[in-house]
């Protein structure tokens, strides 16, 4: 659960800090701009925010421990409070009694935060040109033999039952390339996503680099192309090292994002471990994986 909570800390801390300026803001624009800091000192000040600061962070990594699939509230919720405190700051203050006088103001933050949602996860941002990027590396280690990380990681005919992700539903070799092949995950309802593999290196079991371009089938459907690495170094005392290298291009705007949050290569690392056999999967991926394995 803790290490749950760490992939997520970008995401929390990100929301924190908006959540704790919307409410500084909303602070400051009380009648008469009385503010509780005003009779502070400067060193109680700083301690109260900090305090504040740690006490949403708390909050929030809570809500991802229990409900991960609802992660994305955080920063959209963070978002359209601060969006809202801005607003009444800088608006006419007659038109702020009118809005809350009225009971606009619920409605507001509402049409903010779906606004919000939409801009960044929502399709309206599939118009913008595709130019995120991402280039990540993470090591880890495991006490499994070279062999056994091969099978997870490594998309293969042979690998269907043994690949990390529990998703994936067929490969066939390209009749034209042998050293490409085209993998088919499920993600549920009925819909999938095809990957065109070519494996640029390939040395059983110690190293492995493939270029990869996929498209899903949906309204939501991911758009993507990079490359991915996996060396697998045997250690003196036993079980192995793994480290894995992944570079996407061309991805959308929501993708990138939810990548960034969710320290995604990472994320992917603890649920390979812990389809290893090395504890509890408390991976972000590892919940979607779980929820697609249950529509299948």
């Amino acid at each position: 659960m803790l290490r749950r909570v760490f992939r997520q800390r970008r995401r929390i801390l990100f929301g924190a800090t908006l959540l704790v300026m919307a409410m500084l803001i909303a602070d400051r624009s009380q009648p008469g701009a009385m503010s509780v800091f005003d009779t502070l000192p400067p060193l109680d000040r700083v301690l109260l925010v900090s305090t504040i600061l740690a006490l949403v962070s708390g909050i929030l990594a809570l809500f991802i421990a229990l409900l991960p699939g609802l992660r994305m509230l955080v920063e959209v919720s963070a978002i359209a409070a601060l969006a809202q405190a801005v607003l009444i700051k800088v608006l006419p203050t007659d038109l702020v009694h009118l809005i809350w006088g009225t009971g606009f103001a619920n409605l507001a933050l509402v049409t903010l935060f779906l606004a919000t949602y939409m801009l960044l996860y929502g399709s309206v941002s599939d118009y913008l040109p595709r130019w995120f990027r991402c280039n990540t590396r993470h090591i880890f280690r495991t006490p499994a033999e070279p062999e056994t990380v091969w099978r997870r990681i490594v998309p293969d005919r042979a690998h269907l039952d043994t690949f990390w992700t529990g998703t994936l539903q067929t490969v066939r070799i390209d009749r034209e390339e042998d050293d490409t092949v085209h993998a088919e995950f499920t993600l549920g309802g009925g819909m999938t996503e095809h990957q065109s593999i070519t494996f640029l290196d390939r040395r059983a079991p110690h190293f492995c680099c493939y270029y990869f371009f996929c498209d899903a089938e949906g309204t939501n459907a991911d758009f993507s192309e990079g490359s991915y690495a996996a060396r697998i170094g045997e250690l003196e005392s036993g079980g192995c090292e793994v480290e894995m290298t992944l570079k996407r291009d061309a991805m959308r705007l929501r993708m990138a994002l939810m990548m960034w949050f969710d320290d995604a290569l990472g994320d992917q690392c603890d649920a390979i471990r812990a389809s290893l056999g090395e504890g509890e999967d408390w991976s972000v991926v590892g919940h979607f994986n779980r929820q697609i394995r249950g529509m299948a």
